[in-house]
């Protein structure tokens, strides 16, 4: 269970808010005392306990960060550190400090506290405040609930503004400071229904040309107010989501802290991940008696809501997206567990699905009815069990050839049904030449219904036939040049540019997939994870597994990755718990011989000593004699132990492909003694990496490295000239 806390300038866990530099047109401080009116802001509801707990605190005390920051240019003033924990904001009134407070407690997530006061300040040279009128502040913040601003005394006073005054009703419980009668009254600020001028300024826009011809008169009554019920009834669009606050049931506190957390997290990731959103006091509108009217009026075409019981020990989330229109539930989903485990897997496929069925809520998606909006909706449910789920891949497929018969004209059906048959023909040879062909088909129609539709590019990359770096390049430059490319552009991408060497540029486009990507999808992760792995930060790559393993236990795939990546890192005793835990031990490590070698290898670069190391050696070649699963685990093992000639013989001896292999073993940090070996050009010439080198000149990066001891392009010439 989470709990209140503050934070300090620099946290505990390394984030630190950098101080910008500008123009502020408060009194600019010196040594002298002198009067401030001073905003005290403190997150809610996090704890730190853990290093999961610690990655959400950073991103609360991002999201807080802008907040402030774009709070104190509106009111004209400044974000500063207090000699107390925290942070504050200096206004150049008490008025602007109370606005300012509540406009930060109405904000978006991260959920806050805020005090308000004024009195004496020191400005030291620099531009931090100190003085009792900062601890008095801080004090008063530590009093205030989650979302209320606490105002004191001397703020109430120094108010021109009568409306805002009205507002402040005193708190039956005044803040106690070191000394017993040290007793001041404090004023909770009730709050005002929000107005969103921008929002209302666009209305007002399309009201005046939905009514031209009418009076003047008539059309500014209108406009003022009933501009957005007429516009969106005239041009009905249902692209938004609700996020109804989760309601907690039970005696306990628990249930409802939770409730609230995730509502919060919801709201703001999809708001970060530019869905568009209803939140807080305008989603629970849709609660009410007018709810249908209220949906029409905020273009929402899915509803989120659900409950929370139990307690700390064992909590029940039951959750549901509704269709507005139809008044029919397209999706639910119940979860149990506990903790921060159970929080990261809810956060994650709520707004997984939610993220992926935007696409079919989008204006121009061509899709009508709630029955096919619930199709593509259980598509994007069922696709984040696909990994570790057989019966989830039928179920499919079934549900994109559905997809695309009742809503033709719906571009991501066709793009999404082109990129399962292309995974499908690899797994099911005996019918690939059918499959991919009609892949080639629901490529084609993906693009001919939307050329932006950056997934049919990728279908093309993926139908070009291995090698064909050049003509997959071509395909995805033009994906992930798309407006808005999404995760799914830039994964692929970063796929192929691991294969062909070039990790620097790799490393650029696994970090747009890690800011597309809000819904932590474990098979994002897995790459962003090895793009961190090949730049040799292991302990991020780590965490971003971690997450991942959060997010779907039982993905096997994400337990392999992370086995090879501790090789990589000589990590060996993680390594090896891996292997022996038989229970979790993922089942590509489970063959009897593959299994064998990789026990010899760690065993063998543990010790050092030439009884292990040839012990190994037989383990790697016996494995890939059984069968070729072990093969490029092998060569990486060989290279690793200094066994060289060995490494480049089993090379030679069951030489690897770009159909049936991972290339992008090759140029990870195992194989760095196979790389610094002039015989690697004629490898990867074999390979055909060579000639998308020299065509596109694009060389990997090891070629540009201070240890290598001959030139890529000299050996790529010599290669060309036999």
């Amino acid at each position: 269970m989470s709990s209140p806390y503050g934070f300090a300038r620099t946290d505990e866990i390394g984030y630190h808010i950098a101080k910008r530099d500008r123009g502020f047109s408060v009194a600019e401080g010196n040594s002298n005392l002198r009067q401030a009116s001073i905003v005290s802001v403190d997150v809610f509801g996090f704890s730190r306990e853990t290093e999961e707990d610690r990655q959400k605190v950073t991103q609360a005390f991002e999201a807080l960060n802008a907040r402030l920051e774009s709070t104190a240019d509106r009111h004209n003033g400044r974000v500063f550190y207090g000699a107390a924990d925290g942070l504050f904001l200096e206004l150049p009134n008490a008025d602007e400090a109370v606005v300012a407070g509540e406009e930060i407690a109405n904000g978006p997530w991260p959920p806050v506290r805020v005090g308000v006061h004024q009195g004496n300040v020191a400005a030291l040279a620099t531009g931090e405040l100190s003085g009792s009128a900062i601890s008095t502040v801080a004090r008063i913040q530590q009093a205030a609930d989650k979302g209320a601003v606490l105002v004191s005394e001397e703020v109430k006073r120094a108010l021109h503004t009568a409306t805002i005054s009205r507002r402040l009703l005193k708190d039956s419980s005044p803040i106690k400071f070191d000394r017993v009668e040290d007793l001041t009254p404090i004023y909770k600020l009730s709050f005002v229904k929000p107005v969103d001028e921008a929002a209302l300024k666009r209305t007002n826009r399309r009201t005046l040309m939905i009514l031209a011809g009418v009076t003047v008169a008539v059309i500014a009554l209108v406009a003022i107010f009933f501009g957005r019920d007429i516009y969106t009834t005239l041009f009905p669009k249902h692209d938004h989501v609700a996020v109804l606050k989760l309601q907690g049931q039970g005696a306990g506190k628990d249930a409802s802290e939770f409730a609230d957390t995730l509502t919060d997290e919801i709201g703001y990731v999809l708001n970060q991940g530019q869905i568009p959103t209803v939140t807080g006091g305008l989603a629970e509108t849709l609660r009410g008696p007018d709810k249908d009217a209220q949906a029409r009026r905020y273009q929402v075409g899915a509803v989120l809501d659900g409950t929370v019981s139990g307690d700390a020990n064992a909590l029940d989330i039951k959750l549901h997206i509704d269709d507005p229109v139809s008044h029919q539930t397209i999706w639910s989903h119940e979860f149990q567990g506990s903790g921060d485990d159970l929080q990261t897997q809810v956060s994650s496929r709520v707004i997984n699905v939610l993220t992926c069925s935007a696409q079919a809520m989008a204006p121009d998606a061509n899709v009508s009815g709630s029955d096919v909006v619930a199709l593509y909706v259980k598509f994007c449910d069922l696709n984040s069990d696909a990994a570790s789920d057989a019966n989830a891949l039928v179920q499919l497929e079934n549900t994109l050839r559905q997809l695309t018969a009742k809503a033709p004209q719906f571009s991501y059906g066709h793009s999404n049904l082109a990129l399962f048959l292309i995974s499908k023909s690899q797994v099911d040879p005996a019918n690939a030449p059918a499959l991919l062909a009609e892949a080639a088909r629901e490529a084609d129609r993906t693009v001919a219904l939307d050329p932006k539709n950056a997934d049919g590019y990728v279908a093309r990359a993926r139908l070009v036939a291995a090698p064909g770096w050049s003509d997959r390049e071509k395909n995805l430059a033009l994906a992930v040049a798309q407006p808005g490319a999404g995760p799914v552009a830039n994964a692929f991408y970063t796929l192929m540019l691991q294969e062909v060497g070039r990790l620097n540029d790799a490393a650029i486009y696994s970090q747009k997939v890690a800011s597309e990507d809000t819904s932590g999808d474990p098979d994002y992760v897995i790459l962003i994870a090895s793009s961190l792995a090949a730049q040799g930060k292991d302990d991020d790559a780590d965490r971003a597994l971690t997450k991942a393993l959060q997010i779907a236990p039982n993905n096997p795939v994400i337990q392999g990755f992370r086995f090879h990546m501790y090789e990589w890192f000589g990590r060996w005793d993680e390594a090896l718990a891996i292997l022996n835990d038989d229970a979790a031990r993922p089942p590509q490590l489970e063959q009897e011989e593959d299994l064998a070698a990789s026990r010899a290898f760690i065993a063998a670069v543990q010790s050092g000593e030439p009884g292990p190391k040839a012990a190994a050696r037989a383990a790697e070649f016996a494995s890939v004699s059984h069968d070729r699963n072990h093969l490029m685990a092998a060569i990486s093992h060989l290279s690793a132990m200094g066994l060289v000639d060995d490494a480049y013989s089993m090379a030679e001896q069951v030489p690897p492909t770009p159909q049936t292999d991972d290339l992008s073993v090759l140029f990870q940090p195992l194989n760095g003694a196979l790389r610094r070996d002039p015989r690697f050009i004629a490898l990867a010439g074999k390979l055909g990496l060579v000639g998308y080198w020299t065509s596109s000149g694009k060389w990997p990066d090891f070629c540009a490295s201070g240890d290598l001891a001959y030139s890529c392009k000299a050996e790529a010439q010599k290669l060309a000239a036999k």
